[in-house]
Order: structure tokens, then sequence, then C-alpha cells
């Protein structure tokens, strides 16, 4: 995975973000501080820990709770009970060793971090942030105008034209991950129409597809052959109305799919149709949000793929709740 973020520079410009128009003498003052801890957070000497910069958060008038809900559930009535229900809430039943391999940290520190033993400091909140769920750069955009933290302002550009892109030419995503087959690297050439026999679209739809991600910088053609260049996780959810559009989208392609071809041996569809208590259905919701998870994180430590697939996932009430 191409790393974009600068976990330590992206913090000191964070730090000195949230600090405003205050001197650091005043903004030590007002976290109880007897030392100069801003300027060594600015600095880079050392860095605020996660209950630091939740800290920095309220003074800078920001809610820590609605703005970590976004990411992950959260509750506590203490900035550490907080904190630590967010950290597992992210990680979920992910294995400690699996997490400490992606973050380059110890196991056993990963462990202390989920136990509420010690805290991660905020270039590791980042980071286990991105790992957990890959948007730690729209969390950052979040805490501070992205045009206000050089390192990062970039990126987020980046982001934005790929979250249009996503929205107005599905079908790119597929392109994407066509891209990235051990197949097609092994091309000596690119060769038109291998992507589309890999993904099912037409020849038009994959020349429209990479000639929008070549202006989009999210491919570039090198030695012959077209290379994935900076891609960024894009959250949908920002956008209701977008992201229920491509919901449709990618049920439907899913729907073509079985109908023109039916059900592929190494494939699944299935469904149940059932009567279950308002509870149950909770508990069944919270099934799917952990396999969808679990989903991810097997995609992401995947190696030499081979298969450009297709995951839709439903849960869908039919008819309006009833009235008690």
């Amino acid at each position: 995975k191409l790393r974009y973020m600068d976990y330590e520079l992206a913090s000191r410009e964070l730090v000195r973000a949230l600090r405003g128009r205050r001197s650091q003498t005043a903004t030590r003052r007002r976290l109880r501080r007897s030392s100069n801890v801003l300027h060594a957070w600015e600095t880079g000497t050392r860095y605020p820990s996660a209950s630091d910069f939740l800290e920095l958060l309220r003074l800078s008038g920001q809610a820590p709770q609605p703005l970590l809900s976004r990411f992950a559930p959260c509750r506590g009535s203490s900035t550490h009970a907080l904190l630590g229900s967010w950290l597992n809430a992210l990680a979920r039943d992910r294995p400690h060793a699996e997490l400490a391999r992606s973050l380059g940290v110890n196991r056993n520190t990963v462990a202390r971090w989920l136990a509420g033993t010690t805290e991660p400091r905020l270039p590791q909140l980042l980071a286990f942030l991105d790992v957990t769920t890959q948007r730690a750069l729209d969390f950052v955009a979040q805490v501070a105008p992205p045009e206000r933290l050089p390192s990062v302002a970039p990126a987020y550009r980046d982001l934005q034209e790929q979250r249009g892109l996503a929205y107005r030419m599905p079908w790119t995503h597929a392109v994407l991950r066509a891209l990235e087959l051990t197949q097609y690297r092994a091309l000596p050439r690119h060769q038109p129409g291998f992507i589309a026999a890999c993904t099912g679209v037409t020849l038009e739809q994959e020349e429209q597809c990479l000639a929008a991600l070549l202006r989009a910088k999210q491919i570039q053609r090198k030695r012959g052959r077209y290379q994935v260049a900076r891609v960024l996780a894009v959250d949908t959810q920002q956008d209701p109305a977008g992201n229920l559009t491509l919901k449709q989208h990618w049920f439907q392609a899913a729907a073509a799919e079985v109908t023109q071809h039916g059900v592929p041996a190494d494939g699944l569809a299935s469904y149940n149709l059932f009567a279950i208590s308002d509870a149950d259905l909770g508990r069944i919701r919270q099934a799917h949000l952990d396999y969808y998870e679990r989903l991810r994180a097997i995609v992401a430590e995947s190696q030499q793929p081979t298969r450009v697939v297709l995951a839709t996932i439903g849960l869908v009430p039919l008819g309006p709740a009833p009235r008690h």
C-alpha cells in the first residue's frame, strides 16, 4: 500500500492548527502543564498522547465524541474511557499480532493500548485509524481545514477528485482493481480488452475509465502498462444521496452478473427471508458489520491478487417498522 501521509508531520501541523491564535504559553496553561509542551509537540521532539489530543480538541471548541463517532462508535464519561472505547471499536476482533505488524509496533504495545494501560501518541493514533479504517485523511480534515496542513493538503485534494470520480464513473474502481492483478502486471505491454475481460465492462468503458483515472492521477503509464499511482480510500458516507446511488449501482451489477452467467463455483449468492424481533435484527446487523470489517482486513492483507471480486452485503427490512 502506498503511504500518503507522514503521520508525525501531520501531527505537528494538527497541534499548530488546534492552538490557533493562542500563544503556546496560553495553551499550555489551559492544559495545566508546567513545561512548554506545545513547543515540543510542534517541533516533533515529543508528541501529544491521544488524551492530550482530545483535550486540544476541546480547547479549540470541538467536542471529541461526535468527531470520534463518525469513524467508530464510542462512549465514556471520561477522556480515558472514551478513547479506550473508540480504539476497541476500531480494532474490533482483529488479532493484536496482525494490528501490530501493520503498525510496526510490538503486539504487547497494541494490547496495552486496547486494555487502556497506555495510550498511543498522536502519530500512532493516526496510523491506527488508517490501518483499521483507511480514513485517517478524512479524520484529519474533520479536525482542521486541510489547506492549513501543508503536508496533508495535496493528498486531500486528490481524495476529493477521486471521490468525485467514484460517483461519476463507478466502474473506474473495478478497473483499478484489475490493474493490481498479478496477470496484468506480468504483461509486457497493456493489452486493450484485458481489463474488460477481467471485470465485465465493455472495451469502450475500459478506455473511458483508464482516461479518467489518468486525469485524476490515480494511475500512470509506465513501461507500456498502466500502474496504480496514488489511490486513497474514498469515504462516500459524507454524501448520503451519492452513497445510495453507488450502492444501487453495485447491487445492480451483482444482479446482472448472476442473471447473465449464474453463480460461479467459487462465488456465493444466497438469501434468507425471515420474521424476527427488532432486538435480534440489531444483532444480525452487528454481525454483518463485523463480517464486513473482517472482509476488509483480509483484503488489505492479501498478496498477489488474481481475481476482481464484487462483494455485496444486504440486510433489508421489508416495509416500514410496525407501530407498537
